[in-house]
Protein backbone atom coordinates (compact mmCIF):
# COMPACT_ATOMS: atom_id res chain seq x y z
CA UNK A 1 0.00 0.00 0.00
CA UNK A 2 1.43 3.27 -0.71
CA UNK A 3 1.16 6.12 2.20
CA UNK A 4 2.09 9.54 1.31
CA UNK A 5 2.07 11.51 4.31
CA UNK A 6 2.70 15.59 3.85
CA UNK A 7 4.77 17.12 6.02
CA UNK A 8 5.27 21.08 6.74
CA UNK A 9 4.27 24.41 8.76
CA UNK A 10 0.84 25.74 8.76
CA UNK A 11 -0.60 27.14 5.75
CA UNK A 12 2.08 26.20 3.31
CA UNK A 13 -0.11 24.39 1.23
CA UNK A 14 0.07 20.81 2.33
CA UNK A 15 -4.08 20.35 2.28
CA UNK A 16 -4.10 21.69 -0.94
CA UNK A 17 -1.26 19.60 -2.09
CA UNK A 18 -3.42 16.27 -0.08
CA UNK A 19 -6.35 17.06 -2.59
CA UNK A 20 -4.85 17.64 -5.36
CA UNK A 21 -2.41 14.25 -5.42
CA UNK A 22 -5.68 12.49 -4.33
CA UNK A 23 -7.62 13.37 -7.65
CA UNK A 24 -4.41 13.04 -9.64
CA UNK A 25 -4.54 8.93 -8.62
CA UNK A 26 -8.15 9.02 -9.02
CA UNK A 27 -7.88 10.57 -11.98
CA UNK A 28 -5.32 7.89 -12.91
CA UNK A 29 -7.78 5.05 -12.02
CA UNK A 30 -6.18 4.15 -8.75
CA UNK A 31 -8.15 3.58 -6.03
CA UNK A 32 -7.04 6.12 -3.12
CA UNK A 33 -8.27 8.08 0.16
CA UNK A 34 -7.40 11.28 1.35
CA UNK A 35 -6.87 12.22 5.31
CA UNK A 36 -7.45 15.85 6.46
CA UNK A 37 -5.59 16.98 9.57
CA UNK A 38 -7.39 16.02 12.31
CA UNK A 39 -5.94 19.08 14.69
CA UNK A 40 -7.19 21.65 12.01
CA UNK A 41 -10.36 20.08 12.37
CA UNK A 42 -9.96 20.23 16.16
CA UNK A 43 -9.12 23.81 16.66
CA UNK A 44 -12.05 24.92 13.90
CA UNK A 45 -14.11 22.81 16.84
CA UNK A 46 -12.97 24.69 20.04
CA UNK A 47 -11.94 28.07 18.51
CA UNK A 48 -8.26 27.32 20.36
CA UNK A 49 -4.52 25.62 20.01
CA UNK A 50 -4.42 22.13 22.33
CA UNK A 51 -2.34 22.22 25.01
CA UNK A 52 0.74 20.31 25.87
CA UNK A 53 -0.90 17.67 27.06
CA UNK A 54 -3.53 16.76 24.61
CA UNK A 55 -0.81 16.62 21.46
CA UNK A 56 -0.10 13.28 22.42
CA UNK A 57 -4.20 12.11 21.84
CA UNK A 58 -4.16 14.25 18.77
CA UNK A 59 -1.62 12.54 17.34
CA UNK A 60 -3.07 9.14 18.12
CA UNK A 61 -6.22 10.27 16.03
CA UNK A 62 -4.37 11.35 13.86
CA UNK A 63 -2.41 8.04 12.90
CA UNK A 64 -5.89 6.17 13.49
CA UNK A 65 -7.64 8.14 10.63
CA UNK A 66 -4.96 7.35 8.59
CA UNK A 67 -4.81 3.40 9.99
CA UNK A 68 -8.62 3.41 9.33
CA UNK A 69 -8.30 4.88 6.00
CA UNK A 70 -5.66 1.97 4.66
CA UNK A 71 -8.54 -0.65 5.89
CA UNK A 72 -11.31 0.80 4.54
CA UNK A 73 -14.00 -1.41 2.30
CA UNK A 74 -13.75 -1.20 -0.89
CA UNK A 75 -10.02 -1.35 -0.18
CA UNK A 76 -7.84 1.57 -1.67
CA UNK A 77 -4.55 0.83 -2.99
CA UNK A 78 -3.18 4.12 -1.62
CA UNK A 79 -3.49 6.67 1.41
CA UNK A 80 -3.02 10.54 0.91
CA UNK A 81 -2.15 12.25 4.52
CA UNK A 82 -2.38 15.84 5.61
CA UNK A 83 -0.03 15.40 8.01
CA UNK A 84 0.81 12.54 10.23
CA UNK A 85 1.10 11.51 13.70
CA UNK A 86 4.85 12.65 14.23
Amino acid sequence: MLVIALLGGESTGKSTLATDLHSALLDQGIAAARVPEHLRTWCAERGRTPTRTEQAQLAKHQGGHIEAAMESEPPVQGVIADTTPL
